[in-house]
């Protein structure tokens, strides 16, 4: 009786506490073979043990109704009903008899039910916890790429810089090695001009969801020591689920881009000058010509600093041989096939101060099961990573002056491409569903959905790529601070842990109210004969033949 309870207890308690088997990592197929065989030897000790105490306390009743037998007159088919029922007992009966004494044989079905019980609550089972993880990412400081200077010393050769109110200015580089506007300028590639509303880029193998566009790369890149993930992944390996962190991410696309600017020419014959300026005639650029201007085929971009640190004039134009067609395909334009003199400019304001980031809880899922529900299955990638709710960032936040600058400036190598003047490729690679000539102009243009909820068109769609990019790389020139972060890791527990399996407590729990009422209904006195002795049953047969 205080077995059936003990069992069921323990098993109930199985459901609501996390008795473990491992720290992390999961058992092997030999290791869950050889612990499923000991639970499975110590269940069938319990239950042979539960069902021999069941046998004797209905042995104990067969006896108290031989020795009533004794002291008066019993029917035949009294004692042929007593003899069935000892027979169930024994496990010695036909089905017909044990049908008949259904409520012993129901018992000992239930007790066989121990084992499988007991086997199965206590099943070796791969779940995960939570465990600490604090990565580190960007403070936000001024860095190499991106900070201010006191005076405007022309030697520091500044790409792009603004004009602080204190009469210094912030100026940003692209020209050193390393730098995130290089490294997002080549990482172009991985943007998905197909379906980004599933994914909007792969960077490292990594499948990055629009939730997380310009999240820090040191929170999904193993391969970088020093940053918090290498050495997590180092301790757990393959055992890794999933990755979170709160980190600055992007909500909004920074560039607007719309038909805007104007293209002129200048001078005649040899001297013949091509202007794109933008609407308010703040940034221009001019390239002398060799040819005149009906003749002249030129893709004229250029970038311009204005107002706040972060905030700029992207302009770029095109004339002739299709060129112009290219130009307007990226908002949207389909123009007429092209002719001689035949032109198209495209403004684009970049504006990364205002709510363009936010920090969210970034979370690295590492393998395909562990994605959330909504994730598309048409994903190639094995690992993907996606965003949910705001969080609070650590005590420096990363988004400053020195985000604000990497991303404006992020564009500066597409920009310049072939001196400034000539084919946009990269541009056109990913403006374009299929890129370059391989298909007519017509056919070739993008439609949403975009990776950014809010753009328009696939030019400022893929110009705020190209700033989430660099975005993501600024960590690695940044001086760094820890941010909150947890990590799910995988291990072996005892049992499942759900509600459902408190029901493999219940049938040793019913057992034992059973045993307990036959304790109950026992007599206190000691029968002269015993029917689970044999001597006792050859003592009883030579007492029957003599009286």
């Amino acid at each position: 009786m205080l077995l059936c309870f003990g069992v069921s207890a323990v098993l109930a308690a199985v459901v609501f506490t996390t008795p473990k088997l491992t720290e992390y990592g999961t058992y092997t197929s030999t290791e869950r073979t050889v612990y499923t065989t000991v639970v499975t030897i110590i269940a069938t000790i319990i239950t042979t043990s539960i069902l021999q105490a069941f046998r004797f306390l209905y042995l104990d009743g067969v006896d108290d109704r031989i020795a009533i037998f004794f002291r008066r007159h019993v029917s035949d088919s009294d004692k042929t009903q007593l003899e069935s029922r000892w027979q169930t007992t024994l496990a010695i009966s036909s089905f017909a008899d044990s049908f008949r004494n259904w409520g012993v044989y129901s018992t000992f079905l239930l007790g066989a039910l121990v084992t499988t019980c007991i086997t199965a609550g206590f099943t070796a089972t791969t779940t995960t916890r939570s465990v600490h993880y604090s990565p580190l990412i960007s403070a936000g400081d001024p860095y190499i790429f991106a900070r201010p200077w006191d005076t405007e010393d022309p030697n520091v050769g500044c790409t792009i810089d603004w004009k602080l109110k204190n009469g210094s200015f912030f100026c940003s580089w692209v020209w050193h090695g390393g730098s995130p506007q290089h490294r997002a300028f080549k990482l172009m590639d991985g943007i998905n001009v197909i379906r980004p509303d599933i994914y909007a880029y792969a960077d490292v193998g990594v499948a990055i969801h629009s939730s997380a566009i310009g999240a820090p790369v040191t929170l999904y890149d193993a391969q970088r020591s020093g940053f918090g993930m290498q050495e997590l992944a180092r301790r757990y390996a393959w055992n890794l689920n999933t990755v979170s962190a709160c980190a600055p991410v992007m909500v909004r696309n920074p560039v607007k881009c719309r038909k805007g600017g104007s293209i002129t020419y200048s001078g005649s014959g040899t001297n013949t000058a091509m202007k794109l300026t933008s609407d308010d005639g703040s940034c221009s650029v001019s390239k002398s010509l060799t040819k005149p201007p009906k003749d002249a085929v030129y893709m004229l971009k250029h970038q311009c600093a204005h107002g706040e640190v972060g905030q700029a004039t992207y302009i770029i134009g095109a004339a002739n041989s299709n060129y112009a067609r290219w130009v307007g395909l990226g908002i949207g334009e389909i123009i007429d096939d092209w002719y001689a003199g035949q032109k198209f400019s495209v403004q684009c304001d970049i504006d990364a101060r205002n709510g363009v980031f936010e920090y969210r809880n970034v979370t690295l899922a590492l393998s395909r099961q562990h994605w959330d529900q909504s994730v598309s299955e048409e994903i190639a990638f094995n690992r993907f990573l996606s965003a949910s709710d705001r969080c609070d960032p650590p005590k420096a936040s990363a988004i400053t002056d020195a985000l604000f600058a990497t991303v404006a400036t992020a564009p500066y190598f597409t920009t310049y491409e072939d001196g400034g003047a000539g084919w946009a490729q990269s541009l056109v690679n990913v403006i374009s569903k299929y890129g370059d000539y391989g298909h007519p102009v017509n056919e070739s243009g993008r439609t949403p959905p975009w990776a950014f909820v809010d753009s328009s068109n696939a030019l400022e769609d893929v110009l705020g790529l190209i700033g989430a990019l660099a975005a993501s790389r600024s960590v690695l020139n940044m001086s760094l601070i820890p941010t909150s972060g947890s990590a799910q890791v995988s291990y072996m527990r005892v049992g499942s842990g759900q509600t459902f399996a408190v029901v493999y407590a219940i049938v040793p729990l019913f057992l034992g109210w059973i045993m307990l009422a036959l304790v109950m209904k026992r007599k206190s006195t000691d029968p002269e004969w015993h029917s689970s002795k044999l001597m006792d049953l050859v003592s009883l047969g030579r007492h029957i033949l003599l009286s």
